[in-house]
């Protein structure tokens, strides 16, 4: 391949992937406000048909021949090779319990994409704990959780090897490294709608308190927290 077509078909690709991205924080944003503030979401979890990003390497090379050379490595993946997208991921993990093997190779997804798909997981019960709920209904989240869990607990961090120095903040994972605790989260959650579905009189209380929606107090999400704080659910 001549120097120019290297150089054109870097650039298609870093502008494919540069959308992604754009995308996959407008729905982070986005489902932000569903859990701080019990915002209906606006962008559907269903909608997130792009592709999961590429790994931070590819937009941290500092040459133009070392982002090719780890995207070439991206193109080894199944993530490329299938072009998965955001939602075939998440819906994959919610269908049923994965292999070992899947979860090895999903670990290596990033820490971006795992952030997103936890947030998904957000943005879905946010439908069901202001609907009629019965415990069946909340199966596929939960088994998403599982999946969730032991994909996080084998991921290695992208910034493992980083020293963390004035030059090198911009490199490190940042606010993504935080999706555990949204996974707790998660489970305080189900198990809030599930006992709210089992009981009439805390239902009624919930869906009183669900109608609530966008309120700027994060009282709801503050009273998760401390409960989060009591509860003992295995810390990473």
């Amino acid at each position: 391949m001549r120097y120019g077509q290297y150089e054109f078909l870097l650039q298609i690709k870093k502008w494919d992937t540069n959308y992604t991205r754009t995308i996959i924080f407008v729905f982070l944003i986005d489902a932000a406000l569903v859990i701080f503030h019990n915002s209906p979401p606006r962008l559907m979890v269903s909608e997130l048909k792009m592709d999961v990003s590429c790994p931070e390497a590819c937009f941290q090379a500092e040459s133009a021949t070392e982002c090719m050379s780890h995207f070439e490595q991206w193109t080894e993946t199944r993530f490329w090779r299938n072009r998965l997208s955001i939602v075939s991921v998440v819906r994959q993990i919610c269908q049923a319990e994965i292999n070992e093997d899947l979860v090895q190779e999903f670990s290596k997804i990033g820490t971006l994409n795992l952030f997103t798909m936890v947030q998904a997981i957000h943005s879905l019960m946010f439908h069901l704990q202001n609907s009629l709920i019965f415990e069946t209904t909340l199966a596929p989240v939960q088994t998403g959780l599982e999946n969730w869990r032991r994909i996080w607990d084998k991921r290695i961090p992208e910034d493992i090897d980083i020293r963390e120095t004035p030059e090198t903040l911009w490199k490190l994972v940042g606010f993504l490294r935080h999706a555990s605790e949204f996974w707790h989260l998660a489970r305080i959650k189900s198990a809030k709608i599930i006992s709210a579905a089992d009981d009439a009189q805390t239902e009624n209380e919930d869906t009183h308190e669900a109608s609530r929606y966008d309120h700027t107090d994060m009282g709801d999400v503050n009273g998760l927290i401390m409960e989060y704080r009591r509860m003992n659910l295995g810390m990473v």
